[in-house]
């Protein structure tokens, strides 16, 4: 992943969850996966990766990964769904550093 080649990253990913997709590193091959898409721009795609943390609900990854939800909402220059997963980061996760964060978006929002 620090050598850059997204691509190759994402297949190995990929990979493991498919041999695992229940395994004790999932939610983080999820999220992993969202990243390779999210620096790609590939937006829709990182968005779908990182939603599919959630459902391991004992994550350590849940607060980033709706942060990040929220942030390829902004690129995309969809507001209003960055403002409701930036509130969801908030109200979920208040001792977050993500929710210290998604208030500062919310104010350059106009919340």
């Amino acid at each position: 992943f620090d050598s850059r080649n997204y691509a190759k990253a994402r297949g190995i990913l990929k990979e493991q969850l498919n041999k695992y997709p229940e395994g004790d590193y999932a939610d983080r091959a999820h999220y992993w996966v969202g990243e390779t898409y999210l620096v790609r721009d590939q937006l829709p795609e990182a968005i779908a990766s990182f939603n599919r943390v959630s459902r391991f609900t004992r994550s350590t990854k849940l607060d980033d990964a709706r942060f990040k939800v929220a942030l390829a909402y902004l690129k995309m220059g969809k507001n209003d769904h960055a403002r409701e997963e930036f509130r969801k980061v908030i109200s979920h996760y208040p001792e977050s550093d993500y929710a210290a964060r998604a208030r500062k978006y919310l104010t350059e929002l106009g919340e």
